[in-house]
């Protein structure tokens, strides 16, 4: 049974815990590193399992509100552990083929008249055919 005062001493922990991991998470996005993204998210969200287990073990919680809380948590903590282990059980070599394969295939120009050096700086939107001169 945890007492009031560890609890209200872990509930900050893990929130300020949250909001460091997931910011690396955040920038783990914009990197394009989705194995380590789902990484930081997990252990992001994992205080809060901590803290809800915490609060679930005092007395004089309903059992609906106690189930509640304690099925959102774990909806979270296991979607994240999931989603991360797919990731690592996928291995690298398939991001490091898709990597080279974007390199080796660059991308063309979806207009008919040519990509921006062709058109000399000349915005294009919405013409139709070739109006080079």
């Amino acid at each position: 049974m945890a007492s009031n005062t560890a609890l209200f001493l872990a509930l900050p922990v893990s929130i300020a815990l949250f909001g460091v991991l997931a910011k690396f998470g955040f920038d783990m996005k914009r990197d394009n590193r989705p194995r380590q993204m789902w990484s930081y998210f997990c252990w992001s969200v994992a205080p809060f399992a901590v803290v809800a287990l915490m609060w679930a073990s005092q007395g004089g919680i309903a059992v609906e509100t106690r189930n509640i809380v304690l099925g959102i948590v774990g909806a979270a903590v296991g979607a994240a552990v999931m989603i991360w282990a797919g990731y690592l059980f996928q291995g690298t070599g398939d991001q490091a083929h898709t990597e080279q394969s974007t390199a080796s295939n660059p991308v063309k120009p979806q207009n008919n008249i040519g990509d921006i050096k062709g058109n000399s700086g000349i915005i294009t939107q919405g013409q139709q055919g070739n109006n080079i001169r």
